[in-house]
């Protein structure tokens, strides 16, 4: 895990153990929302996992990115950049969590 100096964090997972100390390490940073659990190979989280957050539909449901031309797949990847749940987290160089965008509770 390291800081940013944007107040970002970086997550890189190696090993799919010990969810609770990940839990805990980042509580300590300030995100006290973190919940991971590694499912086993061939399952992934039902919808109802995670409530979805105002501002995250976009209508992109259904549309793969790289679909039409390319002004709409850019306008529809400024969309979903604009989100929510992608201000707050973001799979780059592992998992960028950003704790600005990230309500306590």
């Amino acid at each position: 895990m390291t800081d940013n100096q944007d107040g970002s964090i970086n997550i890189e997972i190696y090993d799919l153990r010990e969810p609770a100390q990940l839990e805990q390490d980042l509580a300590g940073r300030g995100v006290t929302a973190a919940d991971f659990t590694y499912l086993p190979l061939g399952k992934r989280c039902g919808n109802t996992r995670a409530p979805a957050l105002e501002g995250d539909d976009v209508g992109a449901a259904g549309r793969e990115p790289t679909a039409g031309d390319a002004a709409a797949r850019a306008r529809l990847l400024d969309q979903l950049h604009r989100t929510p749940s992608y201000q707050a987290i973001r799979p780059k160089d592992g998992i960028t969590v950003y704790p600005r965008h990230i309500e306590r509770g």
